[in-house]
């Protein structure tokens, strides 16, 4: 039985992962079972020079994979269907146990476009625990760095 909002017009995972809840998939799947990633019913906008245009499945505006699909007639858009992936690259992992000497590493490659942010945050909480003072120097630069950091995006 499948567990979902009744009468939904397009209902399709956003994610690709089993259910959190045995049993309650919304798909009507087994048990334990995954939806194969990327295969998945795509609207479709039919008549006289419709066309079609899929962008992805990896697009240098975002961070992680993504796969679009414009049905359009000349200019005019009549649909876009986003399809956002996940890329897991075992950060979680690495992480357990820590700190150690790498996991600074894994703060800055968490996501491409937020490495001075990420890192920042986890030296503050580090020397949040640690009870350590940081000199001003030190301070200032990170706050330069996050700066060029936050133009960098503005930029793109």
């Amino acid at each position: 039985m499948a567990f979902g909002p009744d009468g939904h017009p397009w209902f399709k995972p956003v994610r690709f992962h089993s259910s959190y809840r045995p049993g309650h998939d919304a798909w009507g799947r087994p048990a334990g079972t995954k939806p194969a990633v990327g295969v998945i019913d795509f609207y479709r906008v039919d008549g006289a020079e419709i066309h079609e245009v899929a962008v992805g499945p990896v697009h240098a505006g975002i961070i992680e994979p993504g796969h679009f699909r414009f049905q359009c007639h000349g200019e005019q858009v009549f649909h876009l269907e986003i399809s956002l992936g996940y890329q897991h690259r075992g950060a979680e992992h690495s992480l357990a146990g820590g700190p150690d000497k790498r996991t600074i590493h894994t703060m800055e490659t968490v996501a491409g476009d937020t490495t001075i942010g990420h890192a920042t945050a986890y030296c503050l909480a580090v020397e949040a625990l640690s009870g350590c003072r940081v000199p001003a120097r030190a301070e200032v630069l990170r706050g330069v760095a996050l700066e060029l950091e936050r133009l960098a995006k503005s930029y793109r």
